[in-house]
């Protein structure tokens, strides 16, 4: 049994749905569940005896429920010591197509850049056109979204396009990790294994990673990827991170259809969301949950924005070269080396 917040906003009911949904799981399933509604008055500590926490907003116009984000910056330091995840709540996560993805990302991406905090995993949730709680203004404002993006138009019902199973199976598997998952370790009784579980990722990420635009050519990616021996490409758009690309990535992309390298897009092959962390998250909670996410490498962000990457290579360098990882965890120097 795990001790679980439930903490969201809601503008038209649908996140307040789905934290129903939610929390009616958890509890079925013996976890004890608090609910914290960000627009009601909420206690001092709110999160003091919790051992995970699951965040709920929704996107409008771009942006998430202002008391949400006052609530994750007040309490970012202490979130950051506690499981957590976010269930992002938007109509364009009911699109599945690549512009719909790269806003999703965005927004999300501002999220971090205002509440400079970064949730354990992210679940891009399809919302809900309520077109009958709308009032007059906000229902032609929507009605003109949802033509220019080929969504439903008939304001005389609402649509709902969540995916509750999908929310289940996520919030089910955060809370069997939340029971069962040990603590990240690194083996062995060294000093050295003490130090790293000390060192933030931060400290031996490589800094000012080479990132590529979302709307570059594929052929672009091979390129700088063959010749500064990189494996891993943080993309972005409007300078902020929208995936990750990598050589299998394109590969196995050009393995399935007809790719044109002078004019498909890197987003059609990319990875989303990408897995990012904070420069202050420690090195053992980054190499647990790149194990537990299968991927190769973790971005790190800094206010929304690119500072560096994390990637297998470096964490094999902390462990099997200890006089460098002494030498790097220590350096002051802007100069880091590129991925390997």
């Amino acid at each position: 049994m795990a001790r679980i917040a439930v903490v969201f906003g809601t503008t038209d009911g649908q996140t307040a749905k789905i934290v129903r949904h939610v929390a009616d799981l958890l509890r079925s399933e013996r976890h004890l569940v608090q609910i914290l509604d960000t627009r009601a008055s909420l206690p001092r500590s709110p999160l003091g005896n919790v051992d995970g926490v699951v965040l709920a907003a929704s996107i409008r116009m771009g942006k998430f429920q202002r008391p949400l984000l006052a609530f994750v910056r007040e309490h970012r330091e202490a979130l950051a010591r506690i499981p957590t995840v976010f269930l992002a709540v938007s109509l364009s996560a009911a699109r599945e197509t690549p512009p719909a993805r790269r806003e999703v990302q965005k927004t999300i991406a501002r999220f971090v850049a205002e509440t400079k905090f970064t949730p354990g995993e992210i679940l891009p949730v399809a919302g809900a056109l309520a077109y009958s709680r709308y009032g007059f203004f906000t229902k032609l404002a929507i009605l003109f979204i949802s033509k220019i993006s080929g969504g439903d138009t008939d304001t005389s019902r609402d649509y709902e396009y969540t995916d509750f199973g999908a929310v289940s199976e996520f919030v089910r598997s955060f809370a069997v990790r939340l029971r069962h998952e040990p603590a990240p370790a690194l083996p062995g009784p060294h000093p050295l294994h003490q130090e790293i579980h000390m060192k933030t990722v931060g400290e031996m990420m490589t800094a000012h990673p080479r990132c590529i635009h979302a709307s570059a050519p594929i052929g672009d990616a091979h390129r700088l990827m063959k010749e500064e021996k990189l494996r891993h490409l943080p993309v972005l758009e409007g300078g902020l991170l929208v995936g990750m690309v990598s050589e299998r990535d394109l590969l196995r992309l050009e393995a399935t259809v007809d790719v044109d390298r002078k004019r498909d897009p890197v987003s059609a092959a990319m990875s989303a969301p990408a897995f990012w962390v904070l420069p202050e998250t420690p090195l053992p909670a980054v190499a647990s949950q790149m194990r537990a996410r299968g991927v190769g490498s973790a971005v790190v962000l800094s206010e929304g924005r690119v500072i560096g990457i994390f990637t297998t290579s470096d964490a094999l360098d902390a462990l099997a070269a200890p006089e460098t990882f002494r030498r790097r965890a220590f350096s002051v120097s802007p100069v880091a080396r590129r991925e390997a």
